[in-house]
C-alpha cells in the first residue's frame, strides 16, 4: 500500500469512529441520568420503607410496653409522640401503651406530649 492509500484508510475509519464516539458519550449520558432517575426511585422506595419499619418497631415495643426502646426511637427517629400509625386502627401510642397496661410507658409518653 502507499501513502495515499494508507491517508485514505485513516480518513474512512475516523469518519466512522467519529459517528460511534458520538453515539456512545450521547447514549452514556443518557444512561447515566436514567441510572440517577432510578436510583432517586430507589432511595425514596427505601426512605418509605425504613419509616414504616421504625413504625412498626414503634408500635410493637409501646405494644409490649419496652420504654427504653420507645423513648430511643422517638429521639433516634425523630417520630413524633402522637403518631397514628396507619395500619392499626388509628391508635396512638399511648392509646396502645394505656390498653395494655403498660403505665411506665404511659407516664414517659405524657411526658414527651402526647
Amino acid at each position: 500500500r502507499d501513502a495515499h492509500e494508507d491517508s485514505c484508510i485513516r480518513v474512512l475509519v475516523k469518519a466512522q469512529i467519529a459517528p460511534l464516539r458520538e453515539e456512545l458519550e450521547t447514549s452514556t449520558e443518557e444512561k447515566i441520568q436514567g441510572l440517577k432517575a432510578s436510583s432517586e426511585e430507589m432511595i425514596q422506595g427505601l426512605k418509605a420503607a425504613h419509616s414504616e419499619l421504625q413504625r412498626d418497631i414503634l408500635l410493637s415495643a409501646a405494644t409490649s410496653g419496652d420504654s427504653h426502646t420507645v423513648a430511643l426511637l422517638l429521639r433516634r427517629t425523630g417520630m413524633p409522640v402522637d403518631f397514628v400509625h396507619p395500619d392499626h386502627g388509628g391508635e396512638t401510642l399511648l392509646f396502645i401503651a394505656s390498653r395494655w397496661g403498660h403505665f411506665d410507658l404511659v407516664g414517659l409518653l405524657l411526658e414527651k406530649g402526647a
